[in-house]
């Protein structure tokens, strides 16, 4: 990775890191809408400045599609080089700006079982990295949990923040959304070249107690597609129906990041097609929070939200 003589003088070290730090937002994001709120600037800017640490870097970062980014090579070498660094210059900030005390006590989480292991536990990991005097009890699991009453701290829940129960009573945020598409195991899936085709296979069926369901998928250039499926098979929560897809059990509508997720055992058939996306809510019984709690909810949002 070469650097460029302008990146001396009026465009010096300062705006490379700067940049940089943006770069490292948008890759946490997925999304330069994401991190343009959080740096509260317009998203125009984000992508000029993008455009600005490629040509000094001389490398390109992100190859940019119509509706999301994938990272070259280049763009993962850096983002795994400098993601830690700038993350420590961020609690460094913060930490001065509140007297240099450290914030401690217990939060108490409760997540979907899925969810759970496929990304929360990782970055409850590494927020307890970066605040070593917080502890944590977490309950991963698919049952309704009262926060109130059973002493949460937070939950996430696999639904829109106006449609989570209870909402009316607490406070809901949206963290992600994302879309879901057809999965199946890699042997099932070959020779599948039709929504015709598709819809003569078994699927596994998410709560769908008569094993039947009309599907509404739509093409990537814009057009609605209804096909009809059927399965042995009806499940309650995307963990099961990812193992049992991966399994050979039948074909899935599953979110995105079971199937990014999977290593391998799960394949995205006819990527061209996805359904309306599943949406994922932080949800907390007060806006007085704990400073920890606000705290893992910024990391949570910065980590795993998206637009």
């Amino acid at each position: 990775m070469t650097s460029k003589t302008s990146t001396s003088g009026a465009y010096g070290d300062k705006a490379v890191i700067d940049e940089v730090a943006t770069f490292v937002r948008v890759v946490r994001h997925g999304s330069f809408a994401a991190a343009a709120r959080e740096l509260r600037v317009p998203k125009s800017t984000v992508s000029r400045r993008l455009n600005r640490l490629e040509e000094a870097l001389d490398v390109k970062l992100l190859h940019r599609g119509p509706r999301k980014f994938t990272l070259t090579t280049e763009g993962s070498r850096l983002f795994d080089s400098v993601h830690t660094s700038i993350e420590r210059v961020e609690l460094a900030i913060h930490t001065a700006l509140h007297g240099g005390a450290l914030p401690q006590g217990h939060i108490r989480i409760t997540a979907p079982d899925d969810f759970g292991h496929l990304l929360l536990l990782d970055e409850l990991q590494a927020f307890g990295l970066l605040w070593p005097d917080i502890t944590f009890e977490i309950d991963l699991s698919n049952r309704y949990v009262d926060l109130v009453r059973e002493g949460y701290d937070l939950a996430i829940r696999a639904a829109p923040a106006a449609a989570v129960p209870g909402a009316n009573d607490l406070i809901t945020r949206k963290l992600s959304s994302s879309e879901l598409y057809i999965a199946g195991s890699p042997s099932n899936s070959e020779g599948i070249e039709s929504l015709e085709s598709l819809s003569k296979q078994p699927f596994v069926l998410f709560r769908q107690p008569d094993r039947r369901q009309d599907l509404e998928l739509t093409s990537s250039k814009g057009r609605k597609h209804r096909i009809s499926v059927h399965g042995r098979f009806v499940v309650h929560d995307y963990g099961s129906m990812a193992s049992l897809i991966a399994q050979g059990a039948g074909f899935g509508l599953i979110p995105r990041m079971h199937i990014d997720h999977s290593q391998g055992a799960l394949t995205c058939v006819l990527p061209g097609y996805s359904s309306a996306p599943s949406h994922i809510s932080l949800v907390y019984p007060s806006r007085q929070l704990p400073r920890r709690v606000s705290l893992l909810i910024e990391h949570l949002s910065r980590r795993l939200g998206n637009s």
